[in-house]
């Protein structure tokens, strides 16, 4: 995702002010403006994603942005795009009266712990969003390894996703969210454009009269 301006999207409301400022002082002010309004939105989207998932902090932190210059106007948010296994979503996986359970700390990384308590139903159950279990029926973890991996009978294709095998398909660790596509998902980048555009138009005019009135030499 990109979130972009540069002076032609402001000229009209700030004619005045960047007449009188000349181009070079009008850029350092813009430039300003672009990256304050960048490391704000850096910090809103990482902490929805930690309020919204359970995704590991050091991840999170790929969100992140490019900084404009006085010179190159244009400052992009990214974030990473790579799956995040099902390892970390606290998995539990219930096979009769036994259950693998999962878990994560920064601590101690991955981990997995057996019990006999009985899970939520036959199947894998995982906590992508918190406080929201949902269960993938075909899925297994395995007992002897000591980290929850989350495993099914498949591969994963592209333009398809996960697609399940026959038996003499192989098996495949499952992953599911990326952090990009928790920060990013389709539904919220109208609003995260928004925002971004109207704390930007904000401090863009709030440094141009800084600027203007000698406040910021």
């Amino acid at each position: 995702m990109k979130l972009f301006t540069d002076i032609t999207e402001l000229e009209n409301a700030f004619a005045e002010l960047s007449g009188q400022l000349g181009a070079e002082q009008t850029s350092r002010a813009l430039r300003m403006a672009i990256n304050d309004t960048m490391r704000k939105q850096r910090t809103q989207l990482r902490q929805y994603v930690r309020h919204t998932y359970n995704i590991p902090g050091d991840k999170i932190n790929s969100i992140d942005f490019g900084p404009a210059t006085t010179y190159n106007l244009e400052s992009k948010m990214f974030a990473s795009h790579s799956p995040v296994q099902l390892a970390y979503f606290k998995p539990i996986f219930s096979k009769g009266k036994s259950t693998i359970r999962g878990s994560y700390s920064k601590k101690k990384g991955l981990s997995a712990k057996k019990g006999r308590s009985g899970g939520p139903e036959a199947g894998v159950s995982v906590e992508i969003k918190k406080e929201q279990r949902v269960t993938i029926l075909f899925a297994f973890m395995v007992e002897k390894f000591e980290k929850p991996f989350v495993f099914a009978r498949g591969q994963y294709q592209k333009g398809k996703g996960f697609v399940r095998g026959k038996p003499r398909m192989p098996i495949s660790v499952l992953s599911s969210a990326s952090v990009f596509s928790a920060a990013f998902g389709t539904d919220r980048r109208p609003g995260i454009t928004k925002s971004a555009y109207t704390e930007f138009a904000q401090k863009a005019n709030e440094y141009l009269q800084k600027i203007k009135d000698g406040v910021i030499k």
